[in-house]
């Protein structure tokens, strides 16, 4: 297949094209045309055209890539930020450790728009463009931009998708077992993956073929890397612990933590914490529905991916950070697409919906780059 005499394929890398010149505008905006002392931005590269987009998270990231994984970072550890991102940070950090981390992203970014497309392609031709449309333009879109392993993530993750529809299994387990080191929700990916060899072979235990062991290669990604923490800490059981709860999260029933983010909501005291609190809920039914709608919309393999991967932020105790961690379940776009294509009323709704999210992509780079914005940022 030839992408470059695609018409649709060239029309989404202008929309990729499109998509990161207005984050890189709203982003470098916002850090040169906003005083730092009304920010609580972090200087963590002496670069201030890589600085913006090593906040939060690019900080650990970065953190790992120069000293491995240790105890004494931001005093807690660095431990649950997945390896395969900062491994590749370290292996191009001789253009620097900053460059390589951005140039990864980007680049990864563009690779998993190109995955994208050659997915939905196959599932529904009409539907290619809205769907990039609807990631790329998704209010936490600046992560494919960032210093942040969700590009990483997303292409290893289509990719994954993509070489088991064609039954090629070493592919597939291959791409699932980077997925997995990239991101914790790569473990997921196995059942989807089981079902659609299963659907292969007819459901028949008896056609099972010797191809069927690449399928642990995804299980054996999250092993290898909770096994690697176990070396360094000694602690059999705290090594998990300091994977999954490294950023303050506990296992919670899904009522409990609708519960306690009710709570949040009824004990915050300023306008952006109400707004934040209801966003983050507004995604979290989103993905709910979208996910029990996904069963008759979507093949089951997307289905299955798309509820667990759902399910697992609200086994969490806390929705803070559902958001970024929506951006990167591709099927949830497909099927957003797909609705707005069948219902004309539905899809105006949709549209209107981009409107504001796309004012919210633009608040929420400017807030990203600069950390917490007083008194303004969400």
């Amino acid at each position: 297949m030839n992408l470059l005499k695609d018409e649709a394929f060239k029309k989404i890398v202008l929309i990729f094209l499109v998509s990161k010149i207005i984050i890189l505008a709203a982003g470098y905006g916002g850090y040169f045309l906003i005083p730092a002392e009304t920010t609580s931005r972090q200087y963590i590269t002496d670069n201030p055209l890589t600085n913006p987009w090593a906040q939060f998270d690019g900080n650990a990231y970065l953190d790992i890539a120069k000293n491995g994984y240790n105890p004494d970072f931001i005093g807690l550890g660095n431990y649950g930020w997945f390896p395969l991102y900062p491994l590749m940070i370290r292996a191009l950090s001789f253009i620097g450790y900053d460059f390589a981390a951005l140039l990864i992203a980007n680049v990864f970014s563009f690779l998993a728009v190109i995955m994208l497309y050659l997915i939905v392609k196959v599932e529904a031709p009409k539907i290619t463009k809205k769907t990039a449309f609807y990631l790329l333009f998704f209010p936490t879109a600046y992560f494919l931009t960032a210093m942040y392993a969700e590009s990483v993530f997303l292409f290893f993750s289509l990719a994954t998708f993509y070489y088991a529809r064609k039954s090629m299994w070493t592919h597939a387990g291959a791409f699932g077992f980077f997925a997995a080191l990239a991101r914790p929700q790569g473990l997921l990916m196995i059942l989807p993956l089981v079902y659609l060899y299963l659907e292969e072979i007819k459901f028949k235990i008896s056609n099972v073929r010797l191809n069927a062991i690449c399928l642990l290669l995804v299980p054996l990604g999250t092993a290898l890397f909770v096994f690697y923490i176990y070396q360094l800490t000694g602690d059999p059981v705290g090594a998990a612990q300091k994977i999954f709860s490294a950023h303050g999260k506990t296992f919670s029933m899904p009522w409990t933590t609708f519960i306690n983010e009710y709570n949040n909501f009824l004990a915050a005291s300023e306008l952006k914490a109400y707004a934040w609190i209801l966003f983050n809920g507004f995604i979290a039914v989103s993905l709910i529905v979208l996910s029990a709608l996904s069963f008759k919309w979507l093949r089951k393999d997307y289905a299955i991916y798309l509820s667990l991967s759902t399910l697992l932020p609200l086994l969490s105790g806390s929705l803070e950070g559902i958001s970024r961690y929506a951006l990167v379940l591709f099927p949830a776009f497909m099927l957003l697409s797909m609705i707005e294509e069948r219902h004309k009323k539905i899809g105006l709704g949709i549209k209107l919906l981009y409107v504001l999210f796309f004012i919210m992509l633009i608040v929420l780079t400017i807030r990203h780059v600069n950390m917490h914005l007083d008194p303004y940022g969400l």
